[in-house]
């Protein structure tokens, strides 16, 4: 073993001990093991020493900005602190204070946020619910070990020269405010400012447009800028928004929810958390959060409840999938009352999980997820296969028709996105949500200075898009929806406004 490989080793099992204690529960010893032979097959611990080294020098915590790619679903990655503490082990308790960590959770819970409190049975203390249930498998589908982060900015710039100057005899590609370092091996690291949402947004093209992948969309470095600019404003760092269920535990959650906000809603709901469930469940909160704010979406919520964090995972399979088409038939099914909604694949894991569930070995219900989620259908024996193991023809049926499933990963990684932005405009400041949304988001600012004028009525020019099957004034809609909903929250549009015309003008010099 290299001296670099065994001080990624080394680093790696003093972080599990100083997490777990000695030994190590076999959960977690088994998944090290598992993923310490990929890094070995990749050599990726060069790259994410390089990472951990820069990442300390400029004094960054990945748990502070945006972090996107197939590798960060990785429970080293979680380890090391490379992947904004998202814990890929099944949902399960940990106990900070003595370091017991407990399996045994209710079937029905899918990720560590919707445990509810638990006393430690070795210490008494409070435990923490953890977990995204993200399979190694998945973490590596694409037979390459890869990063990407959405820095502010100001840190962009800081560790994109910090990494020219480590001395590396990398290549190195660089374009606007995005930058791709490759090391041997199939690992890349993906730096990108989130002003380059801006330039994505408006069709901007490039060598990064061109690999495919995250660089193509621009929703999630618009929303990434947008975080980074809210943390900017309200002093609140995205470290802080709880993804576990200490979300009641937070200080400044203590503060009274806007009224407003939960008009209609049930006021004998006493948490924080199940008020903000009840905002999903109801369609409200919405507005300002671009993946959420499909002329559909409303409809789709009439149908798919969103009744916890793990159902806006699934929400966002649907979107990231499928569309408005969702799973094959599934859209019509649960119309037509044929199945549940718990029933409904929304990601690849989820297809995975069920052909284990009926009789499948891992190797083989991998293969023929991985082939549903491209879209290619099964063959004729595959289906067969499933018939014998007593898979429904719906979802036979639904597997042949469906075009794209996403990996839990990324759906994860997106709802967290829209968790921490619900999380700022419901439990932190609402004014500095709107401020955000107005100085970042790609939106029509010719159309929101006539409305600030007076000059358009906001409820016609809103039904008039509404009923335009061309759907070809997205960006207005998006404007229209936040306008109104400002106003009818009793916010100065046209002060807030200015404010967004002043940041812009600084940001662009």
């Amino acid at each position: 073993m290299s001296n670099l490989s065994e001080r990624f080793t080394r680093r790696v099992h003093e972080r599990a001990v100083e997490l777990y204690g000695e030994p190590l529960p076999k959960i977690v010893s088994a998944r090290i093991e598992e993923e310490l032979e990929y890094i070995a097959e990749y050599e990726a611990d060069k790259m994410i020493l390089t990472v951990i080294d820069v990442f300390e020098e400029i004094g960054i915590h990945t748990e502070d900005i945006t972090v996107i790619g197939n590798s960060a679903g990785s429970y080293l990655a979680y380890l090391l602190g490379l992947n904004g503490l998202i814990n890929p082990l099944p949902p399960h308790y940990y106990c900070a204070h003595c370091k017991h960590l407990k399996l045994d959770v209710p079937e029905n819970v899918h990720v560590g946020v919707e445990l509810i409190e638990q006393s430690c049975p070795v210490c008494g203390h409070p435990m923490i619910g953890e977990g995204f249930n993200i399979d190694l498998l998945f973490c590596y589908y694409l037979r390459c070990y890869w990063l990407e982060y959405f820095f502010p900015f100001d840190k962009y710039i800081e560790a994109r020269e910090i990494f020219r100057k480590s001395g590396c005899s990398l290549e190195i590609e660089e374009e606007g405010d995005a930058f791709i370092i490759r090391f041997p091996n199939l690992v890349e690291l993906h730096l990108m400012s989130t002003r380059m949402a801006k330039r994505l947004s408006k069709g901007w093209s490039g060598t990064w447009s061109e690999r495919g992948g995250n660089w193509l969309n621009p929703l999630a470095p618009q929303m990434a800028d947008q975080l980074s600019r809210l943390a900017d404003l309200t002093g609140v760092r995205l470290g802080q928004i709880p993804i576990d269920n200490s979300f009641e535990q937070s200080g400044f959650m203590k503060a009274p929810f806007q009224d407003v906000l939960f008009s209609g809603l049930d006021n004998q709901i006493g948490s924080y958390t199940q008020k903000v469930q009840m905002a999903l469940r109801q369609g409200k909160a919405f507005a300002g959060i671009h993946s959420l704010m499909e002329r559909d979406t409303e409809k789709v919520l009439s149908i798919f409840k969103l009744n916890g964090f793990y159902d806006l995972v699934r929400l966002f399979g649907i979107y990231h999938g499928g569309g408005m088409e969702w799973f094959g038939d599934g859209e019509q099914l649960l119309k037509d009352g044929a199945i549940t909604q718990q029933d409904l694949p929304t990601c690849r894991e989820e297809v995975y999980e069920y052909l284990g569930k009926i009789g499948f070995d891992r190797k083989t219900a991998f293969s023929y997820a991985n082939r549903i989620r491209k879209g290619k259908g099964l063959l004729a024996e595959q289906e067969e296969a499933l018939r014998v193991h007593g898979a429904p023809e719906w979802f036979i049926t639904s597997c042949n028709k469906n075009k794209y499933l996403p990996t839990r990963t990324t759906a994860i990684f997106y709802a967290l996105i829209a968790w921490r932005l619900l999380y700022y405009k419901l439990c932190v400041n609402m004014g500095a949500f709107y401020q955000a949304y107005l100085d970042t988001a790609d939106i029509n600012m010719e159309l929101c200075m006539s409305i600030a004028k007076g000059e358009i009525d906001l409820d016609s020019t809103l039904e008039s898009i509404m009923q335009d099957e061309r759907a070809s004034y997205r960006n207005d809609e998006f404007t229209l929806r936040v306008v109104k909903e400002m106003m009818e929250q009793g916010f100065s549009f046209w002060g807030y406004l200015r404010r967004a015309i002043t940041f812009r003008g600084r940001e662009n010099n």
